[in-house]
């Protein structure tokens, strides 16, 4: 697996917040100033069939909103699948109408691209195309449902765990994984 970091820094920082890209196709975390990173080094939005979130602090979810719209400009055609803990669609659906709203309802450009979200929970497997991805929820402060994935493909597995504080899925996602990024 082909392994991009967007981005690694948190909101004060100089360096963009939190993102990786996984083999041109599938984007972790989607924090401030993603989208201006991918497009500089023209990574192509079409190509990202899958976006994992791992919470919804900013520096891991701000730009989400931005990279769904920017994608319908750009959009040709296929399916993107948001992954993220329970409300993940609501949250996204009211920073969009929010902030951005400029006349389109959010559910008009999701019918129109294509984009569709899932709720996962500890331990939710999912396949795309060759992949197989799994879920683990991990501890972060006193926030809940913050969640840590694994990414299989051909019999290898990385794994990444957003802000997390060590406890026991993250031993379990380093355990089991041949790569891990600890943000």
């Amino acid at each position: 697996m082909k392994i991009k970091m967007i981005g690694t820094g948190a909101i004060g920082a100089k360096q963009n917040s939190a993102s990786t890209l996984i083999d041109e196709t599938i984007l972790v975390d989607c924090g401030n100033g993603t989208v201006k990173a991918m497009l500089k080094n023209d990574i192509d939005i079409n190509k990202i069939q899958a976006v994992l979130i791992t919470h919804f602090h900013m520096d891991h979810f701000l730009d989400l909103p931005i990279f769904l719209l920017t994608r319908t400009f750009k959009y040709k055609e296929g399916t993107l699948t948001v992954y993220g803990k329970k409300g993940i669609e609501a949250n996204r659906n009211a920073l969009y109408d929010k902030y951005m709203n400029d006349g389109d309802s959010f559910e008009t450009i999701k019918k129109n691209t294509g984009i569709n979200f899932i709720e996962v929970e500890n331990g939710s497997l999912h396949n795309l195309e060759e992949y197989t991805i799994e879920s683990y929820e991990v501890t972060h402060g006193n926030i809940s449902d913050c969640y840590g994935y694994t990414l299989e493909k051909n019999n290898c597995k990385i794994g990444f765990t957003g802000d997390a504080s060590l406890c026991e899925n993250v031993l379990k996602i380093i355990n089991e994984s041949y790569l891990t990024i600890i943000d």
